[in-house]
């Protein structure tokens, strides 16, 4: 039987974390949709939302994401826990993240890049060969692409996984 700490421990520093009322509003908060391309896997889907905070200068967006990368079929080598996993078809990776971004000011027009890290669970089922499932650590850089109107908003990102797997992950898509 697993250990529950890990999840418990997490949650009780997230829930330690003072946010002031007056920085956070319930407008500001966007929901997206996003393609992603990770290294290590194949072609994925998933969702996010992210909450704006301000403090003085600085402005941080803390979320949370979700990853689906689609079944493989052809099979590729997946480094798990020091061990070579042979994935193929009928296996799927499955992620789940909360990440800190914060925007770097710089005057570029509507391009507003940004860097954070976050902290994921992965789950790696497969119909061929053993499952696994682990934590990991992220390093994240993009650009969102802001508009004086509002609504759609594009944005490209870059993130690099520390876990077992060890991938560089390319994500696309909109924030609503």
């Amino acid at each position: 039987m697993r250990s529950r700490a890990p999840r418990q421990v997490g949650l009780a520093l997230f829930l330690l974390i003072p946010i002031p009322a007056d920085a956070l509003s319930a407008q500001d908060v966007r929901f997206g949709a996003h393609a992603a391309y990770g290294s290590e896997s194949s072609v994925g889907v998933g969702g996010r939302l992210l909450v704006p905070l301000t403090a003085g200068d600085l402005h941080l967006h803390i979320g949370g994401a979700v990853d689906f990368f689609l079944p493989h079929y052809s099979t590729a080598d997946l480094h798990v826990f020091g061990d070579v996993v042979q994935i193929g078809e009928g296996s799927t990776l499955l992620e789940s993240r909360v990440i800190g971004l914060l925007d770097i000011p710089v005057d570029a027009g509507s391009a507003a890049p940004y860097a954070g890290v976050g902290l994921h669970r992965y789950s790696y089922a497969s119909t061929l060969y053993e499952s696994t499932d682990g934590f990991g650590v992220d390093l994240i850089g993009g650009v969102r692409f802001e508009s004086d109107s509002g609504g759609l908003t594009p944005f490209a990102e870059l993130r690099y996984e520390g876990n077992d797997i060890g991938q560089i992950v390319i994500t696309g898509g909109v924030l609503f």
